[in-house]
């Protein structure tokens, strides 16, 4: 006899028998009603409420599908192998009726338990399956996507922020270049005015020669200038020739005196009557002048 698991368990290792105290897992969930747990090693099959292989798929890549009940003749994978050794609760080997083998064993339990425990190892599986290929290929874990999309929202600020940087230090640069040209026309400007100030310095400088100059002559002309009155000759002013500077009237007088003779000695006088006069004095003679305007050294 063979122990025949149903559809719904995952597969026995090959040869495998059940001890009097082992049970299934109750994850497992229940076999389906009138299930036959032996069968006869002729090969032939006892019939059940299913005698459709298991999907080979399901159980793992190393469950191969045989003849007869579609179990594997080889072991099943390592995962549901251990699902069966860990299994401890009693389990009582079950007979068909027409059959002759003992009894005293009892079915399983909980049918419910048995389809979870099912469900559990292949999703234990897949799971595996799952881990190993997000392992082979790190680009498609959380992290990474999440880290990509990070770098890529920092390159772009970093995109844009270079942009503003070229357009500012662009602009800095034309303004630089402004300010300079403005720095230069500023001083091309304070070169032509420092050349005019020394223009206007020169001019200055020369009006002030002709002011000079002007009031040289024009105190020397004063000084060489006879007022009306009576003047003392190499005192109060130079010997010399002297014309009157204007036609005189009909009551001009004039008239040269020894110095020092209060008017008593009389060198010479007239009365014009017009026209410009002339007189020459020499030291030691006073001059008289009266009505007569002014008179200019020669």
């Amino acid at each position: 006899m063979r122990f025949n698991a149903p559809p719904n368990w995952p597969l026995p290792p090959a040869g495998w028998t059940p001890s009097p105290e082992w049970s299934p897992d109750p994850a497992w969930g229940p076999a389906p009603d009138g299930w036959q747990f032996w069968v006869d090693d002729s090969g032939s099959t006892v019939p059940g409420p299913s005698t459709q292989p298991m999907d080979a798929a399901a159980l793992g890549p190393e469950v191969e599908e045989s003849t007869g009940s579609g179990r594997s003749t080889r072991g099943a994978s390592p995962v549901l192998a251990g699902a069966w050794s860990r299994v401890k609760a009693p389990f009582t080997k079950e007979r068909p009726a027409d059959d002759a083998e003992p009894s005293g064993q009892e079915p399983s339990k909980s049918r419910t338990k048995l389809i979870v425990a099912a469900v559990g190892a292949v999703a234990l599986l897949a799971g595996g399956i799952g881990i190993g290929a997000a392992a082979s290929d790190p680009t498609a874990s959380d992290e990474f996507v999440a880290l990509a999309s990070t770098k890529a929202d920092v390159e772009s600020d970093y995109e844009a922020l270079q942009a503003d940087y070229d357009a500012m230090s662009s602009g800095l640069e034309d303004r630089e270049a402004a300010l300079q040209e403005r720095e230069d026309a500023v001083k091309e400007a304070e070169g032509a005015l420092k050349e005019r100030e020394d223009g206007i310095k020169e001019a200055e400088g020369a009006v002030k020669k002709r002011e000079e100059a002007v009031s040289g002559a024009e105190q020397k002309k004063a000084e060489n200038t006879i007022q009306e009155g009576t003047w003392t000759v190499g005192v109060d002013i130079a010997p010399g020739t002297y014309r009157s500077t204007g036609d005189v009237g009909s009551r001009c007088y004039w008239a040269i005196l020894a110095s020092g003779t209060n008017g008593d000695d009389i060198i010479a006088n007239d009365i014009p009557g017009g026209g410009r006069p002339s007189v020459t004095l020499s030291e030691g003679q006073d001059f008289e002048t009266a009505r007569c305007g002014t008179w200019q050294l020669q």
